[in-house]
């Protein structure tokens, strides 16, 4: 029987290109049997393995999901008003991101 590993955490590394675009891409689960829910930013590749099934993890015991998240942009309002819209649209995120200016690019 094949031990399947956990997702392991993961925080992302903000590149010059990255600020360059103005934007990123994040990655997250919640593993869904155990209460409370825990959260957590994932890499772009495993969140890959889960979308697409594979047998690197036990995909059904997690919910996942990205977002985009604003790391450069003139109007700094409009960065905090977007990124703050994600954090609404996955409450569990406020658990784990605690500002919506994160990575932001002064």
């Amino acid at each position: 029987m094949k031990t399947v590993t956990d997702v392991p955490s993961y925080f992302p590394i903000i590149t010059d290109k990255d600020y360059k675009f103005g934007k990123i891409k994040r990655y997250f689960c919640i593993k869904n049997n155990i209460t409370p829910l825990p959260i957590k930013e994932i890499s772009g590749d495993d969140y890959s393995e889960l979308k697409n099934k594979t047998d690197k993890f036990s995909y059904s015991l997690y919910d996942f999901f990205d977002i985009e998240w604003i790391v450069y942009n003139d109007n700094r309002e409009l960065a905090i008003k977007k990124n703050s819209l994600q954090l609404l649209k996955y409450p569990e995120l406020k658990l784990i991101i605690k500002d919506p200016l994160q990575f932001f690019k002064k």
